[in-house]
């Protein structure tokens, strides 16, 4: 389709087709827009760790975060880090939404445009045992699969079998909104005709919370969890971290 303006030139319209959704509000989109319907809050306390002793002891968590999405055989869902999994989870939905069917004449026409910010805390862990064991190549093994920024942009161009672009962005928070902006010049450019874009993160971990805490950046307002993410408001005391993932398909 072209979109052709007053002046006579043709740009390319790209549309989204299809949108898929893990955050702590659901992981449907239909859960989500009726806990946004709602006013539902999802910031609430940590659970997956004891943060306790931390200053701010709220963030906004998936719920069951580590439960099984059957779509996915046990074993590959098992060799995912939790990052990986809120991304395929996504992507798939993503796909199934928009109604496409990937073949071997078609795939390379396939563009996923990803933003992730770091790899999961307990995979650099596990990494870091093994080096101070004295297990190089299973130190390797470890971080070679799991570390990279980009490996969720791998796990899903290898699950839906594309060929095309793969591309990793990063910018913080702006990670996925500029990931769907990329992708979508990559469809007027030619690059692509579908991409698979947006972000995954998977920050709520004793180490990051740690870090934010020295940087004075996260809300403490732990006893009104639900009012705690507030941007714009002059009564705001920080940001509160929150993980998950959100793609479109293009």
């Amino acid at each position: 389709m072209v979109n052709t303006s007053d002046s006579g030139s043709a740009e390319r319209r790209v549309v989204i087709t299809g949108v898929g959704v893990v955050c702590s509000l659901g992981r449907t989109t239909g859960d989500v827009w009726q806990a946004i319907e709602d006013g539902r809050s999802g910031v609430g306390p940590i659970t997956r760790f004891d943060a306790s002793g931390f200053a701010t002891r709220i963030a906004a968590e998936v719920p069951d975060a580590l439960a099984h999405d059957h779509r996915f055989d046990e074993a590959y869902w098992q060799s995912l880090d939790l990052r990986a999994r809120f991304a395929v989870s996504a992507a798939l939905s993503a796909v199934q939404g928009a109604g496409l069917t990937f073949t071997p004449q078609n795939r390379g026409q396939v563009a996923v445009v990803m933003a992730s910010e770091r790899p999961e805390e307990d995979v650099l862990l596990a990494g870091a045992r093994a080096l101070i064991a004295g297990d190089i190549d299973g130190a390797a093994s470890i971080l070679a699969a799991h570390a990279r920024p980009h490996a969720p942009a791998e796990r899903i161009a290898a699950l839906l079998g594309v060929t095309g672009p793969v591309l990793q962005i990063e910018n913080r928070s702006a990670g996925g909104l500029n990931s769907i902006i990329e992708a979508a010049a990559m469809i007027r450019r030619g690059d692509a005709l579908v991409a698979i874009a947006g972000g995954a993160d998977a920050p709520i971990t004793p180490l990051t919370l740690a870090a934010f805490q020295g940087t004075g950046a996260l809300s403490t307002r732990n006893d009104a969890p639900a009012g705690a993410s507030r941007p714009l408001d002059a009564a705001r005391d920080g940001f509160v971290l929150g993980e998950g993932a959100a793609l479109v398909t293009l």
